[in-house]
């Protein structure tokens, strides 16, 4: 069956007129006319303008051609924002025709054969002589040109060089929990303080690793092999240990089948294609005896030409008793060669302190709102560091600080409360967790949660921009504001960067953007450029020298004109049908039916495309208006309590859904339902694969279980350890911090997999009744999951129907007109 609601940035759509034959001198495309209708008359009957560009075979809709269609082309622009679509526009008999779902749901029409009725408020936005939405975007905010003068660039960079000496050791760092991190905490309430930003703290309990200092001495050699210390792993005497060295590869678990490393040193090549974490290799090595473990990184991260880069992760995974450190890939491939001549011995020296009840500190500054001083917009970045952290996060703080310090000094008055959060151990703060980051947001929104969630227009976090190496401007975006953001920094005039480059449409949980969305937050955050994960990310060379400042002042500039305008937007420019048109493309109705699980999903999640579809309509009319007012010089001061009740409730809608359909696997932020109702029809099947004695076809089904892949390379301790908060999401006993309540549930499927493959290995005549039954029992949890989903997403919908402010809206436009 086909999915309905096919709205915006993958909309199957056509063109929108009806011409006389007269006109074209051009045949009909091959396209199938079935399921296609005219639509002059439609838009004609709507009293909607419809014109045509012969020239350029363009269809032009509206007072203001504000809508364009192409013929044979499959890209639409509307409001000036162009989208792509399924279908190309096609001309039958001289008569344009556009298929019967992109009126449907685009404009909200009513499909008869051969005929759609458009619906008054989308035709309002197309009769009416406004400003498109684009224009209205990229148009600067009241007291945007003052700001900008304001801001200052050097106020940012001069606090991330104050920041970066903060450190413990000579190669840096500062993360939470340690005496450093709170010095860098009082550097930013000190600022905020001189600001008059009147300064909080939030603090918060953490577990504090400060690292010292780090040796590795290898006997009878001169050659000196720089190490450092991993994050969050234990020290030694300060004597060191001292024991052989041996290269145990990628430590899969055929590499280490047999071995015995007790009281050794083991030395790894770290390959992220056979361990997702750095600390997987580690564990493998440690629960084989080994006294410590030296790696390199082999692939992903630290490849910086001439190999001299240190790289440490977060600790995502078990915790260990061995110290574990850190080399270069130049020194790390020298050794390799070494062992492959003769045996050495090594003394490895970690010195580092570790406070498991440490105190992490956010702090808060703020500028009350004139307007609406409950409602937010959030500015953040974060103070722990990795080395000197030059970028990740110090001048992002520090640009927070400078942002801060232009509206103060051109006495910029905002409409809603502006607040700046420094937030403290988003890189690492946890020990013994799959995610150990982001306690210092998590813990912070936690405490807000009340107070700023549902009141928040937008979050923007910045962090990880301006290399040098890299041109393109980056950016990612929750559903929500994805068309503002995408479109209003294609607007901005680029010299430092060549362009806008990549903006994504997405929420990662690998930054504190996430803790925000978590609490049903719209989000947007720098995207990070791929040339600066592989060569620059956590390693010492990210630092002032391999940083722009002419890309970090023009980024800074881009990120305020996004954020301020968002402040003085009289609504905030959601974009509702983008989560729900993903929601539906996931979500397998028919499946769901067909399991018994139900059917009142699908109208319900109907309903809510219909309802934000005509929102997003409405929402544009009022902005459009309200600017049409505002530029006519009238007084609109009486409207701002209605507007502020309408645009809470579009927030209370917005994070029901955002809070319902929020979830994790593994560390991917997805949906519940799509993940769970692949897996009954994919347990029948290799049950039935197994029942024909065809282990081989069962094999293969199964590898698509989650986790699969790295079963393949590891022992099953270690694969546990990667898998172990998925596996068991809701055990009492697992503190899970950000991720709890959220995480979807992997299968334990290790022993079975991988005993299927050790009997196809072996051949002859095979017994499969034990991974049959296996199936059969993990087929009973996915179901049970699915169906609890189901019922989550039902109370959900319901919840979010129930608040879309239509009404509100409608009165809102008869105010303004």
């Amino acid at each position: 069956m086909r999915k309905k609601f096919n709205f915006l940035l993958s909309l199957t759509m056509a063109a929108v007129l009806v011409c006389s034959s007269s006109i074209f001198a051009f045949a009909a495309d091959t396209t199938e006319k079935t399921g296609m209708i005219p639509v002059r008359t439609a838009f004609e009957a709507a009293d909607v303008k419809v014109d045509w560009d012969q020239k350029t075979k363009t269809v032009l809709i509206g007072e203001n051609q504000e809508l364009k269609f192409t013929i044979g082309s499959k890209t639409m622009l509307y409001d000036g924002i162009p989208f792509e679509m399924d279908r190309a526009a096609a001309l039958f008999g001289g008569i344009t025709y556009v298929d019967a779902w992109t009126l449907s749901d685009i404009f909200g029409a009513a499909i008869g054969e051969e005929a759609a009725v458009i619906p008054q408020y989308a035709a309002d936005v197309l009769t009416g002589d406004y400003k498109t939405k684009l224009e209205i975007y990229r148009q600067p905010a009241i007291g945007e040109k003052e700001f900008l003068a304001a801001l200052k660039p050097q106020t940012g960079w001069d606090v991330a060089k104050e920041l970066v000496k903060i450190g413990s050791s000579d190669v840096g760092f500062r993360l939470g929990g340690t005496p450093e991190g709170k010095e860098a905490a009082e550097v930013i309430y000190k600022k905020y303080q001189e600001l008059g930003l009147q300064p909080e703290y939030n603090t918060f309990k953490t577990y504090g690793w400060r690292y010292l200092d780090s040796s590795f001495v290898l006997e009878g050699s001169d050659m000196e092999i720089p190490v450092v210390s991993a994050v969050g792993t234990k020290g030694t005497p300060d004597t060191g240990i001292t024991g052989e060295v041996v290269y145990i590869g990628t430590a899969t678990k055929q590499e280490l089948e047999g071995v015995d490393l007790t009281g050794k040193i083991a030395l790894i090549k770290m390959d992220l294609d056979y361990h997702p974490w750095q600390s997987q290799g580690a564990y493998a090595a440690a629960i084989r005896g080994a006294a410590g473990v030296i790696y390199y990184c082999e692939n992903y991260y630290a490849q910086q030409e001439g190999g001299e880069a240190f790289n440490v992760q977060d600790w995502s995974g078990a915790e260990i008793d061995i110290p574990v450190l850190n080399t270069p890939k130049k020194y790390g491939e020298a050794l390799v060669g070494m062992l492959a001549v003769k045996p050495y011995k090594a003394t490895l020296v970690s010195k580092v302190e570790i406070n498991e009840n440490g105190d992490g500190y956010n702090v808060i500054g703020k500028i009350v709102g004139k307007k609406y001083p409950n409602e937010y917009v959030v500015l953040n970045a974060h103070t722990d560091a990795h080395f000197q952290g030059f970028q990740d996060d110090s001048i992002a703080i520090g640009g927070v600080v400078a942002i801060a310090e232009a509206m103060k000094k051109s006495g910029y008055a905002p409409d809603r409360t502006i607040l700046f959060l420094s937030m403290d151990a988003e890189e690492f703060g946890a020990i013994d967790l799959g995610p150990d980051w982001l306690l210092g947001s998590w813990n912070m929104m936690k405490d807000k949660n009340t107070e700023w969630a549902g009141k928040t227009v937008a979050s923007l976090t910045i962090e990880l921009f301006a290399y040098e190496g890299t041109k393109n401007f980056e950016l990612r975006a929750s559903d929500t504001l994805y068309e503002y953001v995408l479109n209003t920094a294609k607007g901005f005039d680029y010299k430092a960067y060549e362009d806008l480059g990549v903006v994504k449409n997405e929420i990662s949980n690998m930054s504190d953007e996430f803790s925000f969305a978590y609490y049903g937050i719209p989000t947007f955050r720098t995207n990070t450029d791929p040339y600066v994960v592989e060569n620059i990310y956590h390693t010492q060379f990210d630092n002032e020298e391999t940083t722009s400042f002419e890309k970090y002042s023009e980024a800074l500039s881009h990120y305020a004109k996004l954020f301020i305008r968002l402040d003085k937007m009289p609504v905030a420019p959601y974009d509702l049908t983008l989560g729900i048109k993903k929601y539906n493309d996931s979500v397998d109705f028919e499946e769901l039916s067909r399991l018994s699980i139900g059917s009142e999903l699908q109208g319900l999640a109907e309903s809510y495309q219909n309802n934000a579809t005509e929102l997003y309509f409405k929402n544009a009319l009022i902005l459009k208006l309200y600017e049409e007012a505002k530029s006519s010089g009238k007084d609109l001061s009486s409207l701002e309590k209605d507007l502020a009740a309408y645009n809470q409730k579009v927030r209370d809608t917005i994070k029901s859904y955002l809070t319902g359909t929020l979830a994790l696997s593994g560390e991917t932020v997805t949906l519940e339902i799509p993940y769970y109702q692949t897996l009954p029809q994919l347990f029948d099947d290799a049950i039935a694969a197994l029942k024909k004695k065809d282990g081989a076809a069962a094999s293969e089904l199964l590898s698509e279980l989650k986790g699969s892949y790295y079963a393949d390379y590891e022992d099953y301790d270690t694969w546990y350890s990667i898998n172990r908060d998925n596996i068991d999401p809701n055990n009492p006993n697992r503190d899970t911090l950000w991720s709890e309540n959220i995480k979807v549930e992997y299968f334990d499927h290790y022993k079975m997999t991988q005993g299927l493959k050790e009997k196809l290995a072996a051949g002859g005549a095979v017994d499969y009744s034990d991974e049959i039954k296996v199936c059969e029992a993990l087929k009973q949890i996915a179901l049970k999951n699915l169906k609890e989903a189901y019922q989550d997403d039902v109370t959900m919908f319901k919840e979010a129907n129930g608040q879309f402010p239509l009404a509100e809206a409608n009165r809102l436009i008869e105010q303004l007109k």
